[in-house]
């Protein structure tokens, strides 16, 4: 197909929306801005203006063939209506004119407004020409209701319209409603039902009470302040009951105080009854008495060695039994009191008459051995905390078992009266601690069964660690064994436990001597 041909149908396709392919500036400048308004005409040139409308140029379009300009949308319009070049060139080629020259001269050029003929006097330029045409007050508009109102007005007198025209649609100050001007009254006196808010006071008034006057600032500000008083009388009021409320438990929270205050005198004069009558049954019974010295006995402490002693055991794991002499014990302790002096001396009692504390077991009779153990029990049972007597699984009947402890647990109990530790099944007293650094002790200790027996085979060296709370020994013959501290409750009835076994020991051999003497 020829190509001026297809160039001209495309023109043609585009000659429906001509004036829709441009903008409002170019539509202006093409149809308003012409010679007739150009107001140093002596410059304009042919060059300037469209071939068809004689208009500015704007958007031009150039024939390469004949050389002439166009505006693209009159050129469009024109191939749409005849589908030919508007100059009859054979082979029309149409393409967007650029001349720098031409839009220099174009910018230079000072027109009238369009809207001479109505006032406008201002001379615009060919920038400035679009905005003022469509800001210019002297230009013609059609009113915002032109659906009904046929009326036109210059656009400095277009508010003054709006505000009088009788078909533009404006709002009901009471009922919110959109209607028309001229309709508004019709609405007013029949139809609104509506509030409008009073500016004074701000309260909802009724369109009967607007017209009627029949609205007072005065008596709804008195209203109001009426009901302020109301709600803070009634805040009041309920301050009141809650206070007395408050006051009410805090009158029986009180007297309940009062009432357990006197409970607890009650309380503590029984108990000061009981003591005084405990305090004198202790002190008429020995044995009594024997049972509050050792409750008395708190102190907790390791007794340092002299280590600038030449009695000092070097390496006691290395020594045998006949080396470790008791007097050297003695000698090496330090804070040494009179009951621990005479604890000591039972100990030595205890080692020195050994084969007559087995020859006692073995010529004692069974009751008296019953009621020894029988004490031991009850003495143990006292110490026991009722809140913590679920705690404990006592099974004293042979002394065997102080706890629900594991075999390999040992108990260790520190106290100014010698240190031992108690395992399920064996009484170990310490006899002997000496502590090489800060992290190790070495410990002699002397093993007593649960028939008071003087085990000396068991007697030996132990070397430990110290750690919290207690010691972790080794036994000579064995591996290391577990040492744990438990509560106070369990040092107690360890110490009453050691401590009657011993002075019972001490007693036995006492009387088997008197027994002895008295058989020969």
């Amino acid at each position: 197909m020829d190509r001026r041909y297809s160039q001209i149908d495309q023109l043609q396709g585009q000659g429906n929306n001509a004036f829709k392919l441009i903008n409002d500036l170019q539509r202006r400048m093409s149809v308003n801005m012409n010679a007739k308004n150009v107001v140093n005409v002596y410059k304009m040139s042919q060059e300037y203006l469209c071939g068809l409308c004689q208009g500015i140029l704007v958007d031009p379009m150039q024939c390469k063939k004949c050389k002439n300009n166009f505006h693209r949308a009159c050129l469009a319009l024109f191939c749409k209506e005849t589908g030919k070049c508007p100059m009859n060139c054979v082979k029309p080629k149409f393409l967007p004119l650029k001349n720098e020259k031409m839009s220099k001269q174009v910018q230079e050029l000072k027109f009238r407004c369009t809207n001479f003929s109505q006032g406008c006097r201002e001379l615009i330029s060919y920038e400035d020409a679009p905005d003022h045409d469509a800001n210019c007050f002297y230009a013609t508009v059609k009113c915002e209701a032109f659906v009904y109102c046929k009326a036109k007005q210059l656009r400095k007198d277009y508010d003054t319209h709006v505000k009088l025209c009788p078909f533009v649609e404006i709002q009901c100050t009471f009922c919110l409603a959109m209607m028309q001007r001229q309709r508004m009254k019709n609405h007013l006196d029949n139809y609104c039902d509506g509030f409008q808010e009073c500016l004074t006071c701000q309260q909802r008034i009724s369109l009967s009470e607007y017209q009627n006057n029949e609205h007072s600032c005065f008596k709804t500000l008195l209203m109001t302040l009426n009901k302020l008083v109301d709600d803070k009388n009634e805040a009041s009021e309920c301050i009141h009951v809650e206070v007395q409320k408050k006051n009410q438990q805090i009158r029986k929270i009180f007297e309940s105080q009062q009432q357990s205050m006197g409970q607890l005198d009650n309380l503590i004069q029984v108990l000061e009854y009981d003591k005084s009558k405990q305090n004198k049954h202790l002190g008429q019974d020995p044995e009594s008495r024997l049972k509050q010295n050792m409750l008395l006995l708190n102190r907790k402490e390791i007794f340092r060695i002299n280590y600038n002693s030449d009695q000092l055991i070097v390496n006691p794991i290395d020594l045998k039994e006949e080396q470790l002499k008791f007097k050297n014990l003695i000698e090496n302790l330090k804070y040494k009191t009179i009951d621990h002096m005479n604890f000591l001396n039972s100990e030595w009692n205890i080692y020195k008459n050994g084969i007559f504390v087995k020859e006692f077991e073995n010529h004692c009779a069974f009751k008296y051995k019953l009621k020894i153990n029988n004490s031991i029990d009850q003495i143990a049972e006292s110490l026991i905390d009722p809140l913590q007597q679920e705690k404990f699984n006592i099974n004293l009947k042979r002394i065997e078992i102080i706890q629900d402890f594991p075999n390999y647990t040992q108990l260790v109990h520190l106290e100014s009266k010698g240190q031992y530790f108690i395992a399920p099944r064996e009484y170990l007293y310490i006899q002997r601690v000496q502590k090489v650094s800060c992290y190790e002790i070495w410990v002699m200790s002397e093993s007593i069964d649960d028939n008071f027996e003087i085990v000396q085979e068991k007697f030996g060296v132990r070397r430990g660690k110290i750690i919290r709370e207690g010691w972790r020994l080794k036994h000579k013959y064995q591996n290391q064994s577990k040492c744990t501290y438990y509560s106070q409750c369990d040092l107690g009835i360890s110490k009453a436990l050691q401590k009657q076994m011993f002075y019972k020991v001490i007693e036995q051999i006492q009387n088997f001597k008197e027994y002895m003497a008295n058989q020969n």
